[in-house]
């Protein structure tokens, strides 16, 4: 979803992601799956013609199953820089896990501190997007 504001150069843009995860596990001879859910905000402010810098705000959740019990809650908070054409765009994005980790099944080694113990603390992200 997105909304421009200011003649186009102010943009709110919201995306929602699913994901579902099949894993074969050989010692126990069955398929693990998994689901995820995630959220993610921006605010983009158009500097050049094509060139956007801005903030996101992202919130992944992690299931069990196929969203059958939900396990863990991350944020992510940081800029980004994007550029767009008429045919594709591209945007690059630099993310810091913040400490308001979601514990959902209380096992106390998924989450330490505020953070999920399995997802990385700093990510960059690049995505490509074609226009066809």
């Amino acid at each position: 979803f997105q909304k421009n504001f200011l003649e186009d150069r102010l943009i709110f843009a919201t995306n929602f992601i699913f994901e579902f995860e099949w894993e074969y596990e050989d010692e126990e001879d069955e398929w693990e799956r998994e689901a995820a859910f995630e959220i993610n905000v921006g605010l983009a402010y158009r500097v050049a013609p094509g060139w956007f810098v801005g903030a996101e705000l992202l919130n992944e959740n992690g299931y069990e199953g196929h969203f059958e019990h939900a396990e863990t809650s991350s944020w992510y908070v940081g800029p980004a820089i994007h550029y767009a054409t008429q045919n594709w765009w591209a945007t690059l994005g630099f993310y810091k896990q913040l400490p308001w980790a979601g514990n959902h099944t209380d096992e106390p080694e998924l989450t330490s501190h505020g953070y999920v113990v399995d997802a990385e603390r700093t990510r960059l992200r690049f995505r490509l997007g074609i226009i066809l």
